[in-house]
């Protein structure tokens, strides 16, 4: 408890040098990927859901959801939680040098983050990530499968390419732990998130296993492996 309670003062923030320069052909104005870390277990947590809930109406923004599992220990194991969550929760605090994980946690574009419950801090990182250049992503269906084009473009280091499969709302009726007795509504929750390639700068074209029981809809992140910028995104509605 003190763990979450003591971090949601802290906010950190990263500027890439690589994310500001001319933009190429190969780039373009690309969504802004925002993740919130939330948890079933978390009493503050609920109002950073509401919050993601808004953000995924706006345009441009594609707004994500990762349910953690290591509040389960409080009484209530979260039903929506996924082990790949806390470990990509993980993944971020390593890239910003963090000693430890929190909820609820917003990470914007990969780069930035902070407390969920700071929304003129989370605007002004959306604004700032929205500044970044991003890749010319082009999405598709395709035989068994979805189909990824990736531009030819300078790019820092290898990048990895992630897919993401979320629902567009789940409701959860909590029963024990902080949340007793409430129930919960989230948007845009990731069910499944697994890498399907990685990117070095060169033309390709990807075709990308997809299974409809998945979820809803699917986004594709083309993500930096070592600083965590995430360098485009692409979302498909099956």
């Amino acid at each position: 408890m003190i763990r979450r309670l003591a971090c949601l003062v802290i906010a950190a923030s990263v500027a890439l040098p690589l994310l500001h320069r001319t933009v190429t052909a190969a780039e373009r104005a690309s969504p802004t990927v925002v993740e919130l870390f939330t948890s079933q277990g978390c009493s503050a947590c609920p109002p950073a859901d509401a919050l993601l809930g808004d953000l995924a109406k706006r345009p441009g923004v594609i707004a994500l959801t990762f349910n953690v599992d290591y509040w389960d220990y409080l009484g209530w194991a979260d039903t929506l939680a996924q082990p790949a969550n806390s470990k990509r929760q993980r993944w971020y605090a390593e890239r910003f040098k963090m000693r430890y994980t929190y909820t609820p946690q917003i990470v914007v574009q990969g780069v930035l983050q902070g407390a969920a419950a700071d929304l003129a801090e989370v605007n002004a990182q959306i604004v700032q990530a929205s500044g970044m250049r991003g890749l010319a992503l082009r999405l598709e269906r395709a035989e068994g499968g979805i189909r990824l084009h990736l531009p030819a473009t300078e790019t820092d280091g290898a990048a990895q390419v992630l897919l993401a499969a979320y629902d567009h709302r789940r409701d959860a009726d909590v029963a024990k732990g902080e949340n007793a007795g409430r129930r919960l509504t989230y948007t845009n929750v990731v069910r499944k998130i697994v890498p399907v390639g990685t990117w070095n700068g060169t033309a390709q074209t990807l075709d990308l296993p997809w299974d409809k029981a998945w979820g809803e809809k699917c986004v594709v992140i083309v993500q930096n492996l070592e600083s965590g910028a995430i360098l485009g995104a692409a979302e498909l509605p099956w």
